[in-house]
Formats: structure tokens, sequence, C-alpha cells
């Protein structure tokens, strides 16, 4: 239910039209800052909410931002904004920054959100391939959890 009401109609026209401004994020990202790691784990439950929501309300959303390119852009950045606040939280070798990070990339398999032809998700991708590459060369091959 809760979910529903957090991706409506109206709130999903307002991330349309402004996603840099989505006061969602800017919540998130006070209360992870003010150390409650464990909101970190309702990132990708999140991100499967606002995927399903997106596919579900598109005829609804303006025309603009009904097309699937626009859909995936909304997505892209929805999974670009969850993991900035995985890299902001510092921690990188944090178990609860990788089981979060995982369970994005889990839902990014689920829902068939990467395709090559989506450059700006193939980059983010890039992106957490390189993080993870340094995050196993800082800890010198040991286990993280």
């Amino acid at each position: 239910m809760g979910i529903e009401l957090l991706f409506n109609v109206d709130n999903l026209k307002l991330i349309a039209e402004a996603p840099r401004t989505d006061p969602l994020f800017d919540a998130l990202r006070t209360h992870i800052s003010s150390s409650q790691p464990q909101l970190l784990s309702t990132l990708p439950f999140l991100m499967a909410g606002f995927t399903d929501a997106m596919k579900k309300r598109r005829p609804l959303l303006p025309s603009g931002s009904a097309s699937t390119s626009d859909t995936h852009s909304l997505v892209t950045w929805f999974f670009s904004s969850c993991e900035a606040i995985l890299h902001g939280v510092g921690d990188l070798q944090g178990n609860q920054v990788w089981r979060s990070r995982l369970d994005l990339l889990k839902v990014v398999e689920d829902e068939s959100l990467f395709s090559l032809r989506n450059e700006n998700m193939a980059a983010l991708l890039q992106e957490e391939v390189d993080a993870c590459v340094g995050c196993l060369d800082a800890v010198d091959g040991k286990f993280l959890w």
C-alpha cells in the first residue's frame, strides 16, 4: 500500500517533470547520513516499486514522459540516485552497502533494465564494475562478509 501512495500518478508526474528535485532522495540522504544505515536496505525495494509503478502508470503520464525511452531514462535516473546514496555513505566496504548494491542489481536484472541501447545504464553499470574492482583491490583479497 505504501509504494502505491509513494509512486502514485501525481508523484510520478512530478518526478517525470523534474527528476533532479525529487524530495524522496533528499529525505533518504538526510536520514541515511544521520547514522541510519538500515535504510540502505529499502533502496532495492523502492527501485522495484518505482519500476513497477512506471510500467503500470506509463499511459497516465504526460505524453513526453510516456514513451518507453523516457520511462527507461527515469528508471535509469532512479537507479543512479540509489547508487549515489550508496556511494555517499562512505564505507564502500560495508556489508549493508554491498547487500543493497547487489539487491539493486538484482532488480535491474529481474526487470530487464539493462540494454546495450541504453547507454546511460551501461555507463552506470560500468561504474559499478569499477567500484567493485576498487573495493576488491582495497581489501587485498580478504572476504568482505
